[in-house]
């Protein structure tokens, strides 16, 4: 996916900079946001 994402911020115009912030983008609103993540909703700390 890091390439794919490196390779979509050149097409667009921006730098690698942009490929790192999309990547971290994503993986913080995918956590998050999930509603079946067990470290999410608090399961995974018993």
């Amino acid at each position: 996916m890091i390439p794919i994402g490196c390779l979509l911020s050149l097409a667009l115009g921006g730098d690698l900079m942009l490929a790192a912030g999309m990547s971290v983008g994503a993986i913080t609103v995918g956590f998050g946001l999930s509603p079946f993540n067990p470290y999410t909703i608090g399961t995974g700390q018993k």
